[in-house]
């Protein structure tokens, strides 16, 4: 099971782009049944190499993710929901855990960091910070 981040810069496109996706659909970014775009529309559409984005399904599809069509389409399957959303906790533990640290480095106590992370989890539609 593929356990990067789309935001680290160190790990090739393909392997980072699989876990956004993972995420996006344990998000309910894209529901079972969805269609994502096919690999050649990726590449024209946002200029990425077509091999990443066929290596990234095809990883996706071999995991349950994703049903690939023969022409590079690839629809959200809905039957690996529950390991999908159990990778998206892990991911954001990972990412809570690296934010506790950097925030003690910093000198924020523990209590403070808490808060902090209790008020964005309390905001409700408005715009998360980064």
């Amino acid at each position: 099971m593929l356990r990067v981040f789309f935001t680290n810069d160190d790990l090739p496109f393909c392997v980072a782009l699989a876990d956004y996706l993972v995420s996006a659909i344990a998000r309910g970014d894209f529901l079972p049944g969805d269609q994502l775009l096919p690999p050649h529309n990726v590449r024209n559409r946002l200029q990425w190499l077509v091999g990443q984005v066929d290596t990234a399904y095809r990883e996706l599809e071999k995991e349950g993710f994703l049903l690939r069509g023969p022409q590079g389409e690839a629809v959200v399957k809905g039957d690996n929901m529950d390991a999908c959303r159990e990778l998206f906790r892990e991911d954001i533990t990972l990412r809570a855990r690296r934010a506790a640290m950097d925030a003690d480095a910093l000198g924020i106590a523990p209590q403070e960091f808490l808060d902090i992370a209790a008020r964005e989890f309390r905001r409700d539609g408005d715009e998360r910070v980064g």
